[in-house]
C-alpha cells in the first residue's frame, strides 16, 4: 500500500512517514484519526491507517496503541482503548494477530459495546 502523488511517485508518503518518525523521535504521543495523511485516509479506514503507521516505521503494538489507548488519553478518557475488569468493555475482535500482521484489523469478527455484541 502506498500513497501516490498522481504521477507514479510517493512524495506524499515519504513526507508523511518522515513527519511520523520525527514526532515519534521527539516523544510525541501518536493517535489515529480520520485526518491522517491530510485527508487521504477517511473515517472508517482505521485498518488502513494502522498499516500505514507500521509502514512508516512504528511497531505493530505502537500502531495499535495509537488506535486505542493513546486517543483516549489525549482526550482525557484514560479508560478508552483498554480492556480490563470493570472497564467499559468496548472492543473489537479480529481474525488473526494484529501484533504480527496489521492487516488482521481488516478482518473484523465481532464488535462489542458495553460488553454486548453489536456486530
Amino acid at each position: 500500500m502506498d500513497w501516490s502523488d498522481g504521477r507514479g511517485g510517493s512524495v506524499r508518503s515519504e513526507q508523511a512517514f518522515a513527519a511520523i518518525n520525527a514526532v515519534r523521535a521527539a516523544g510525541v504521543r501518536i493517535a489515529t484519526g480520520s485526518d491522517f495523511g491530510g485527508g487521504s485516509v477517511r473515517a472508517g479506514h482505521l485498518a488502513w491507517e494502522l498499516e500505514l503507521l507500521v509502514q512508516a516505521g512504528l511497531e505493530p503494538a505502537e500502531a495499535l496503541a495509537a488506535a486505542t489507548c493513546h486517543g483516549g488519553e489525549l482526550l482525557g478518557e484514560p479508560e478508552a482503548g483498554r480492556v480490563r475488569a470493570g472497564g467499559p468493555a468496548d472492543f473489537v475482535l479480529v481474525h488473526g494477530d494484529p501484533l504480527s500482521d496489521p492487516t488482521a484489523c481488516w478482518r473484523v469478527w465481532a464488535v462489542y459495546q458495553g460488553g454486548a455484541r453489536v456486530c
